[in-house]
């Protein structure tokens, strides 16, 4: 792993820790890791926060983090201030990652799958009988 690598994970992880959970750090992780495998040279094109706060960004936009009704809800604003970096430089810089890993919207490849369980696989009890009275 190259230092460079090694520094955006730290950051990541450290973000995670503080902000987030495990999950978040983990799918992070192998965001970077396919960008390492798709395009090596390009991390060592900006600084490390900068890589951290785009990778972090898409995990968090895709997984709903940004909308108030999630548990963990923070504002695209909140985010920057917290990570340290611009919000339009987060921006712009997702969008390259976005680019260089083809990532559409709600890509199957940045969704947290306990997200989708707790939102998807909920059990409801229908009775058919009149309430007692």
């Amino acid at each position: 792993m190259s230092n460079t690598k090694s520094q955006i994970k730290d950051i990541i992880i450290d973000f995670s820790n503080e902000n987030l959970n495990e999950e978040f750090s983990k799918k992070s992780i192998e965001i970077l890791d396919k960008v390492e495998v798709a395009n090596a040279e390009i991390l060592e094109t900006s600084r490390i926060d900068i890589w951290a706060a785009s990778i972090l960004n898409i995990v968090l936009d895709m997984n709903g983090v940004f909308n108030k009704k999630h548990s963990m809800y923070m504002t695209k604003k909140d985010f920057s201030q917290k990570i340290g970096v611009s919000a339009g430089t987060i921006k712009n810089k997702a969008e390259a990652v976005k680019e260089i890993l083809n990532l559409e919207e709600n890509d199957a490849r940045v969704i947290i799958s306990s997200t989708e369980e707790s939102t998807e696989n909920v059990e409801v009890a229908v009775t058919t009988e009149a309430p007692v009275i």
